[in-house]
């Protein structure tokens, strides 16, 4: 049987660190700007060094196997940093992304 949308809702707080905000990867991504998530979809055609790019495309691996984001892990702060000192951010966004700040209208 298919779990219902409240029993899922309840499971995934349930995996929350007491002080942590847990999205949903849709809506870890609805945290970032359409621009935003174009280029960091393609991020291997920006200007970054090869080994930049190897750590980015680990790092998306790392979220499409993930069944949740976490705003406080320590790894998900360190990556979407690294968006914001590669230039696929500006550092303020990134700020604002892992304080769960939606992002501003286009």
């Amino acid at each position: 049987a298919i779990p219902s949308q409240d029993d899922l809702d309840a499971y995934i707080k349930s995996k929350a660190a007491p002080d942590g905000i847990v999205l949903t990867k849709y809506q870890f991504r609805q945290l970032f700007t359409l621009a935003e998530r174009v280029t960091c979809d393609n991020f291997a055609t920006a200007n970054i060094p090869a080994n930049y790019k190897a750590i980015l495309v680990t790092m998306f691996k790392d979220l499409e196997l993930s069944g949740d984001v976490q705003l406080t892990n320590p790894q998900t702060a360190q990556g979407v940093r690294l968006l914001g000192q590669l230039g696929l951010l500006t550092p303020a966004r990134a700020e604002d992304i892992l304080a769960n700040r939606p992002a501003p209208t286009e």
